[in-house]
């Protein structure tokens, strides 16, 4: 088997039954602001069934992590990291449109969440 890792997840899309998934890592620290600039490392592609099952085991998994003290479910504030939209768009990768599904994928995301 072999790893792979990102630093954080760019842009997600659903595109005819598949949901690509794109990893980005740090390609450099700003020196001014200690800042991350973030470049396209990988994308993981998979059937949308596999990654609802992958979301409802992520899910469950933060909120262990919450429940046993281990994260606060926040992230970093926004203005120590560029957002990897913001990196996607640097890299001018093309932005991914929203589409219905990916929508409604997103509302029921929340709503598990919540």
């Amino acid at each position: 088997m072999q790893d792979t890792f990102g630093d954080a997840i760019g842009n997600i899309t659903v595109f005819a039954g598949t949901v690509r998934i794109d990893f980005l890592k740090i390609s450099q620290i700003e020196p001014k602001s200690n800042t991350p600039q973030y470049e396209a490392a990988h994308r993981l592609v998979m059937p949308l069934g596999g990654f609802m099952q992958a979301a409802d085991r992520f899910a469950a998994l933060r909120q262990k992590l919450i429940d046993g003290g281990l994260a606060t479910g926040t992230t970093a504030p926004a203005h120590t990291v560029q957002t990897p939209s913001e990196a996607v768009e640097k890299t001018k990768a093309k932005p991914a449109a929203k589409t219905k599904a990916a929508t409604k994928l997103a509302t029921a995301t929340k709503k598990r969440l919540a």
